[in-house]
């Protein structure tokens, strides 16, 4: 397979043109990716035919989109009802998904395209051989030699050196969060329950429109000052 030579001034370029339009602003974040994608169409299909990308069990769909992606810059009239949709999160869905449920390809494409930054910053995708976006897993340790330092390992960082042990103790803390939460619903001032479209709806009130904002326990802070505000009135 040829690939083509890309020069390092314009992989600076394209790396730093991925960076400006994967800034969020508060709104219009998606319109005005897609009113750049000629510009990112410019890189797209370069960048699916250079790089492999890998991903863990988290991003597999991911992944999975990507190659078909690839396999699609040479048909003209594809067939998109084949692209897996739980890569679209809701924010998307308007731009990608039509009203008959026909998949938007320019959108599509840029979804893909913010989700696969967002994939390789938590780690979720990788570059095999690469040193900043390779596969944080292959510097483990395994096998053997995992074994043998397993126990100093966890002692070290206060662990079990089994998982199913750590995840009771995880399933336990979980639990007593949400029984502590559903305790003080009643009673929290921040959060009212309404009946949307015949479901019960739960809804987080903006601290600025309380009459009373909480005071943190801890601080003796008002909310928004105390990050942990909400926290300590919802759980404490």
């Amino acid at each position: 397979m040829a690939f083509a030579r890309v020069s390092r001034p314009q992989l600076a370029e394209a790396v730093a043109l991925v960076e400006r339009l994967a800034r969020r602003p508060e709104d219009g974040y998606q319109s005005a990716l897609l009113d750049r994608d000629r510009r990112v169409r410019r890189f797209w299909p370069c960048l699916l035919r250079s790089i492999t990308f890998r991903g863990t069990q988290a991003g597999r769909p991911l992944t999975h989109a990507l190659r078909l992606l690839a396999a699609w810059e040479d048909q003209r009239d594809p067939d998109l009802s084949q692209a897996p949709s739980d890569v679209v999160p809701r924010a998307w869905r308007r731009f990608v998904i039509g009203q008959d449920q026909t998949i938007d390809r320019r959108a599509y494409t840029l979804c893909v395209l913010q989700r696969l930054q967002d994939g390789l910053r938590r780690r979720d995708v990788f570059v095999e051989r690469s040193e900043r976006w390779g596969d944080r897993r292959a510097k483990l340790l395994q096998g053997a030699e995992w074994e043998a330092a397993r126990s100093q390992v966890c002692l070290s960082l206060g662990r079990q050196t089994t998982a199913a042990i750590e995840l009771e103790s995880l399933h336990r803390q979980l639990d007593a969060a949400y029984l502590r939460t559903s305790g003080n619903l009643p009673t929290n001032e921040a959060v009212r329950i309404e009946v949307v479209a015949g479901r019960d709806s739960l809804t987080l009130t903006h601290w600025t429109n309380w009459t009373n904002p909480p005071t943190c326990e801890r601080s003796a802070k008002r909310w928004p000052i105390c990050s942990r505000a909400w926290i300590c009135r919802t759980s404490s």
